[in-house]
C-alpha cells in the first residue's frame, strides 16, 4: 500500500511528507483506526475481512476521490482502472464509491506451452462473472478486460511487456481484441 499511497498522492500533486504515515500492516493498521491512534487507513480491495470485522466494531467513513481526482489518478498510473466500491460491501457503506482498481497480472515466462496459457487465461475470462458470485472480491471482474476492445493487447502490456500467445489466443476467441 505504500507504494500505491506514493503514486496517487504523487498524481493529485501531494506528498506523504503532507500527512504522518504510519507503516502497519492491515490488521494492526485496522486496530490503530478503531483505537484513535491513526487517522485513516489505505485499506486492501473490499471487501476484505479486517474491514468487514471492523465496520461491525466502528463506524467507517469511506474518503472518496472527487471526480477530477480519480481522473487524474487514472490518466496517470497505467495500471489502474476505475472501479466501484459496491454499497453494501461492510456496514456504513451506504453508497457505490468510485475507487481505482489495480490490475493484477498472472506473469509466466515464455517457455510455458501455450495451450497451458490460453486455458487459464480462458477459463479465468468465461468464469469472470461466476468468479464474482463466489468471492465479492472479483466483482466485476469482466469490466477489466473492456480496456482490450479498443487498445488492444498493449491495454495490458504493462512496461511493454508482451502477453503470451496463449492469452492472446484467449482473449482473441473471446472477442476481446479488435
Amino acid at each position: 500500500m505504500v507504494q500505491h499511497a506514493h503514486v496517487i498522492f504523487g498524481a493529485l500533486g501531494a506528498s506523504l511528507a503532507d500527512v504522518v504515515p504510519v507503516y502497519l500492516d492491515f490488521a494492526v493498521g485496522a486496530q490503530a483506526l478503531a483505537a484513535g491512534e491513526v487517522d485513516a487507513q489505505f485499506q486492501c480491495p473490499i471487501p476484505n475481512k479486517v474491514m468487514t470485522e471492523l465496520a461491525g466494531r466502528v463506524a467507517l467513513r469511506v474518503i472518496g476521490y472527487a471526480p477530477a481526482e480519480l481522473e487524474t489518478v487514472l490518466a496517470a498510473v497505467p495500471y489502474y482502472r476505475r472501479t466501484v466500491m459496491r454499497q453494501g460491501a461492510f456496514r456504513g457503506l451506504d453508497a457505490d464509491t468510485p475507487q481505482i482498481a489495480v490490475v493484477n497480472v498472472l506473469v509466466t515466462h515464455p517457455r510455458v506451452a501455450e495451450a497451458t496459457v490460453h486455458e487459464a487465461v480462458a477459463a479465468i475470462v468465461a468464469g469472470a462473472d461466476e468468479l464474482g458470485l463466489r468471492n465479492p472480491l472479483f466483482a466485476g471482474m469482466a469490466e477489466l478486460f473492456a480496456p482490450l476492445t479498443t487498445q488492444g493487447a498493449a491495454a495490458l502490456e504493462f512496461g511493454g511487456v508482451p502477453l503470451h500467445p496463449g492469452a492472446l489466443r484467449a482473449y482473441g476467441e473471446a472477442k476481446l481484441l479488435p
